[in-house]
């Protein structure tokens, strides 16, 4: 959907009214609907020193240590990230270069709710990020009574609440996000940005595990301005994109992005954008360690839309004018640092890591809001009311459509190349797909929202959110024959049984079906699968 204002299209967040919301089904264990008053926030104590301008507040517990970065070294976009946080969902899209996939795996068989975190039907609760020790980290907000409650609130794997910290700015003011906050590799939280009603008096600050505020960081700008930017590490940094209220005409404001310390919150530096362009969401980061931000056009301005390329160390290393589309979604960088991104003509566009136009692909759909998902070499693109585009990500070959007449918004990949997504329609519809195009399943969250999220969790659960809760999805994974919950060398003996001999493998197995074996996701099992399921062992 799509928000005309000062003559600009905008695409829109939809509000959830409390009407919409589900009410907690009474007597039903799995729906958690306490939220205990939150803690006070620790006070900001001292002041960073900054050559740029801004608020900062340090908390008397900061530590100077060297912050991990969330990522492991031999982290390799599009092939998720095995050796750091396989075990979590860190951040939007899993990882720095935006892909959305991740080592873990997903459930292969129709889902059953595990549990559901719903505060009250006046509470929304935005995107979840999960840490590796499983710890789901979610922002929610209640604007009851025109005053805004947003609170960063952690839970335990199994949904009960944690603790939940209120987000205020220096001065006390209460201020909300849906941005995914961002785990670091010491278990550090990010939320960036946090802003008032109106979406402005902006903040970026840090948590650590327990609740208590380690640093704020306000960039006081003129007509500053954030809706669904998302943040992302890099570093030793957290990477995030402001805008300078694009409804306005003015050329001389610009979005920019601050690379912001992750021990203080200072600003390492500022980069700001050379063309009067607008930032719908935030940067990724390629293998190299280079930020690649898409911005949108803006009629407003007479501004075209650009793709650009900076360095670690903030300086522009170069540009590419993609013209007059509306880029609503973050790019996503394969291991080549080549850029996928689309817009809201439909069309998805592949760039190499020098800015050129390597290929294109017309969903002929009119609008991609969410960005891709990129599994080794498939791309996956959801399209306007024209289904889930599976590209060849090298070539942009059409593979295959799924769920056609869908319109797919947040998507997730696991380590079997299933791919799961939400649906923008009536119902909030969400497919779990093979990587053979079978669909393994489907349900309803019973709310459709713009605003929508799915992770997938080292135990296997699936989390969606849908604005008006978090609900956690659980069914066996594939690959695990004798579903004692782990994919590991106790399953070779029933694998190999389910092959071939499917009758004893059913009496020795009850409680497990032989779809299971089907890691193709092609809707059989048969010997194909056998190669796959010891690639799922760590066998190559």
């Amino acid at each position: 959907m799509k928000l005309e204002r000062g003559g600009v299209a905008l695409g829109c967040m939809l509000v959830v009214s409390a009407a919409l919301a589900q009410s907690p089904r009474a007597g039903d264990p799995r729906v958690l609907t306490v939220m205990p008053p939150p803690p006070a926030s620790a006070s900001g104590a001292g002041a960073a020193t900054s050559a740029l301008p801004g608020v900062y507040s340090l908390a008397p517990a900061a530590q100077a240590e060297p912050a991990r970065i969330a990522f492991a070294a031999g982290w390799q976009p599009g092939l998720g990230n095995p050796g750091g946080t396989a075990g979590g969902w860190p951040m939007r899209a899993h990882d720095p270069a935006n892909t959305g996939h991740t080592a873990a795996l997903g459930p292969a068989l129709q889902v059953e709710p595990a549990w559901t975190f719903r505060p009250n039907a006046g509470t929304q609760v935005w995107r979840p990020a999960i840490a590796p020790d499983g710890t789901i980290y979610v922002t929610t907000v209640s604007l009851a009574g025109g005053v805004v409650d947003g609170r960063l609130v952690a839970l335990f794997p199994d949904g009960s609440v944690k603790w939940q910290t209120a987000l205020t700015n220096s001065s006390g003011l209460g201020v909300w996000s849906t941005a995914t906050p961002v785990v670091d590799g010491d278990g550090n939280i990010y939320v960036a940005w946090a802003h008032d009603r109106d979406f402005g008096n902006l903040t970026a600050l840090s948590v650590d595990r327990s609740g208590s505020v380690r640093w704020r960081f306000e960039p006081g700008l003129e007509l500053e301005f954030a809706l669904h930017q998302q943040p992302v590490l890099g570093p030793g940094v957290l990477y995030a994109a402001v805008d300078t209220s694009f409804i306005f005409g003015d050329l001389s404001l610009r979005p920019s992005i601050f690379a912001l310390d992750l021990v203080t919150g200072t600003p390492v530096w500022r980069w700001i954008s050379p063309n009067p362009d607008t930032f719908m969401d935030g940067p990724a980061v390629g293998r190299d360690g280079h930020i690649y931000q898409a911005s949108a056009s803006n009629p407003a301005r007479g501004a075209a839309g650009y793709l650009y390329r900076i360095r670690p160390d903030g300086d522009l290393e170069w540009s590419a004018n993609i013209g007059a589309g509306v880029i609503q979604a973050p790019p996503v960088i394969d291991a080549r640092d080549d850029i996928y991104i689309g817009d809201s003509a439909g069309v998805v566009s592949k760039y190499s890591s020098a800015g050129t136009r390597l290929w294109s692909h017309d969903t002929l759909a009119g609008q991609i809001y969410y960005p891709p998902v990129l599994n080794g070499t498939r791309l996956t693109v959801g399209a306007a009311f024209a289904g889930l585009h599976v590209l060849d990500a090298d070539t942009g070959m059409l593979e295959t459509v799924l769920a056609p007449g869908r319109y797919p918004f947040a998507q997730a990949s696991d380590r079997a190349g299933d791919i799961f997504f939400y649906c923008f329609d009536a119902t909030g519809t969400v497919f779990g797909f093979g990587r053979g195009g079978q669909q393994r399943w489907t349900f309803n969250t019973g709310l459709g929202t713009s605003v929508n999220s799915i992770a997938i969790a080292a135990n296997g659960r699936l989390l969606v959110g849908n604005a008006g809760s978090l609900t956690a999805y659980f069914a066996p994974v594939p690959g695990d024959l004798n579903c004692d919950g782990d994919v590991d060398q106790r399953d070779i003996e029933p694998y190999l049984l389910s092959l071939a001999d499917p009758v004893k493998y059913g009496q020795r197995y009850p409680q497990c079906q032989r779809s299971l074996a089907d890691i193709s996701g092609d809707g059989t099992v048969d010997a194909s699968d056998l190669a796959l399921f010891f690639r799922l062992l760590g066998f190559r």
